[in-house]
């Protein structure tokens, strides 16, 4: 059974671009603590624009979006930034991993920004690159490294600071089907261990048997896109 009280929530959303050209509409979306929820749809239908809504990335022109009961619109700049930091872990479809630093440098980047010691956590750090079979490129940097290699990174590097939300866009779309199947169960462990409530979106329809929740674009956002 899940905490009722959401960690993250979509209240009465709608979102559209300047241009006109796209327009997102969701009723309702409440992320708990401890659930894992796939989101899936064609491309074009809007849901990395979902994503970035949940994260605080793009605001909604009507409704609300909430983490952890602050909503983001009620948030400054540096407050939206520091609760991300604190509360989500995110993996992008681009990676975003810094070409300066290591593999390892770009998994423990988050616990610098949050004033921690990269040091104390350097041990979960290694754990999490050597379930993804990463760890022996902790010293190599993002250019030494295959797409799936960098994938993989980006996914840890989401999860090492225990975050209590984790949204992750198409995670597994350049991994071979070993390398998905490990991303997916240490997200998928991550989130029942830790409590964390997981979003995916993903195109690939061979796991949903280990979520517990599926959520459609045409059922959050009908009639999409414009």
């Amino acid at each position: 059974m899940t905490d009722p009280t959401p960690l993250l929530s979509l209240q009465d959303i709608l979102f559209s671009y300047e241009s006109g050209q796209f327009s997102l509409e969701v009723q309702e979306l409440s992320l708990h603590p401890g659930e894992s929820v796939m989101c899936m749809g064609p491309s074009g239908s809007g849901k990395t624009t979902l994503l970035e809504l949940m994260a605080g990335l793009q605001d909604p022109k009507r409704g609300q979006a909430r983490l952890q009961g602050k909503t983001w619109t009620d948030l400054t700049k540096n407050q939206r930034q520091q609760l991300r930091l604190q509360s989500m872990g995110l993996v992008f479809q681009g990676f975003e991993l810094l070409a300066a630093l290591t593999l390892e440098e770009n998994v423990l980047l988050p616990l610098r920004f949050l004033g921690r010691s990269p040091k104390q956590e350097l041990p979960r750090c290694h754990e999490l690159m050597q379930s993804l079979g990463i760890l022996d490129l902790a010293h190599k940097k993002p250019a030494e490294s295959s797409f799936g290699e960098r994938q993989r990174a980006a996914i840890c590097r989401a999860l090492i600071t225990r975050p209590a939300v984790i949204l992750a866009d198409e995670p597994t779309a350049n991994l071979d089907q070993e390398s998905a199947d490990l991303a997916l169960s240490l997200l998928l462990d991550q989130s029942k261990t830790q409590g964390a409530a997981l979003f995916l979106i993903s195109h690939d329809s061979r796991h949903t048997d280990l979520i517990d929740r599926m959520v459609s674009m045409d059922s959050l956002a009908p009639g999409l896109p414009t």
